[in-house]
């Protein structure tokens, strides 16, 4: 499917100025990322090792969301991250937010939760949710699966 990662599973950030520098944080194999609306807070997945890579590596498997300090003027990430909730089924993956959700692709639906990383609920699906986008200002919610796109019109009423 793809080969091994040729870097340690990590945050890397690229400055326009062209330099790399490394993250370093206890999440085992950073994946999914979105900014708040304010761009004050990055959200970042752990979805561990997703058995896709012909490697040794053997990870905890963990499964879960992630809350970290932004610096948009720096580009800066700092703190230890706060850990917001675990899916259920599958890995977190694809996720957005808007006004005041965050909305994260898992193995058994969209996960629901506010701007802190509480979990307020869950869209379920029948598939894999893999990535996430809206549109209509962010009031319909596309979801990308093993079958297709699934089109939730008017998201919120379908969050239980």
């Amino acid at each position: 499917f793809r080969p091994p990662p040729e870097l340690e599973p990590a945050i890397y950030i690229l400055t326009a100025g062209g330099k790399t520098t490394c993250f370093r944080c206890k999440l085992e194999m950073p994946h999914g990322i979105a900014l708040t609306p304010d761009e004050q807070h990055l959200f970042i997945t752990d979805t561990s090792n997703d058995g896709a890579h012909d490697d040794d590596v053997e990870l905890k498997r963990d499964k879960s969301v992630w809350l970290f300090d932004f610096d948009a003027a720096t580009g800066t990430i700092s703190g230890n991250g706060i850990w917001c909730f675990e899916v259920d089924k599958g890995v977190p993956d694809g996720m957005v937010t808007v006004e005041d959700r965050l909305l994260v692709g898992g193995g058994d639906g969209v996960y629901v939760a506010d701007l802190r990383g509480n979990l307020v609920g869950k869209i379920k699906t029948e598939y894999t949710a893999v990535n996430v986008a809206l549109a209509g200002g962010g009031k319909h919610l596309f979801v990308t699966c093993d079958v297709g796109i699934l089109l939730y019109r008017n998201w919120r009423e379908h969050v239980k």
